[in-house]
């Protein structure tokens, strides 16, 4: 009861709330030309110079595409990368337990959200520091809640007083999920725990259907970092996402740039291909 009374309020909060979501798109600093060329250029760098460091299961995925794995480098077909752009969803819905608070990437709407991950808090009554604990990150969601122009909820502090990193990554989630309506991401330290982060988003929506037709969690993988490098255990935490089917949306959030985002596209293919 006390769970609908409050998303009956953020229903009714939302409702009133100011329309906060910018418009941008106008912005046209390079021609459709040279954005071809950049493109080009990537596509060029994947399948020529490739990328090192990546875990043995993506390489085997990325070879049986028509790829090839040689001195610590793998390649990627262009074929592949290509399809992969072409076939991309155009738009992507991150949900909100509360449908006021959608989230539809792929128009002209910018969002903004929080973020950070701090290790500690400041007390203001005592200017001093703390480390942070899992009631200040869920302080901080319900602060988000509140506030127009923040749209999506990721950690801005981290939960220091939980030590066993599957507890972590649970608590994480509940106090974020139960701290907004709003849509929430977060990270999965272990590929392991995305089923369990899942199950809990299931149970939360009202079964498994319930939260593939509005996913309000999404998961946040650095999978790339420069130079042009995988990070294994996000790259299998990505690959595991995808083969067991769980509807989490990824935010690849790489540590690069267009041409890692390719590379992005060309594990999604290749997974499903």
């Amino acid at each position: 009861m006390a769970r609908r009374s409050r998303k009956s309020a953020a229903s009714n909060q939302a409702a009133a709330a100011p329309i906060t979501v910018a418009q941008g798109g106008t912005w046209a600093p390079l021609s459709d030309q040279s954005l071809g060329k950049i493109q080009q250029t990537a596509f060029t760098i994947l399948t020529n110079i490739g990328v090192s460091e990546a875990p043995d299961t993506l390489c085997d995925i990325i070879i049986d595409a028509g790829g090839r794995c040689e001195n610590d480098r793998l390649f990627y077909p262009r074929d592949l990368l290509e399809a992969a752009v072409q076939e991309g969803p155009k738009q992507v819905l991150l949900a909100g337990q509360n449908a006021l608070h959608d989230l539809k990437l792929g128009g002209s709407a910018s969002y903004t959200g929080t973020g950070g991950a701090a290790p500690t808090v400041l007390d203001d009554e005592t200017k001093t520091y703390h480390p942070s604990t899992l009631a200040d990150l869920f302080s901080a969601a319900r602060l988000a809640d509140t506030l127009d122009h923040i749209h999506f909820f990721s950690r801005s502090v981290v939960a220091r007083d939980i030590e066993d990193p599957l507890e972590f990554d649970l608590g994480t989630a509940v106090a974020s999920v139960f701290g907004t309506s709003k849509h929430v991401v977060v990270s999965a330290s272990e590929a392991a725990h995305v089923t369990k982060i899942a199950e809990l988003c299931y149970e939360i929506a009202g079964g498994e259907a319930a939260f593939r037709e509005r996913p309000f969690l999404s998961l946040n993988i650095n999978h790339a970092v420069p130079p042009l490098r995988m990070h294994a255990q996000w790259g299998y935490g990505m690959i595991y996402v995808q083969r067991q089917k769980r509807p989490l949306p990824e935010g690849r959030f790489s540590s690069g740039n267009f041409i890692t985002q390719l590379g992005n596209f060309g594990h999604m293919r290749g997974l499903t291909s």
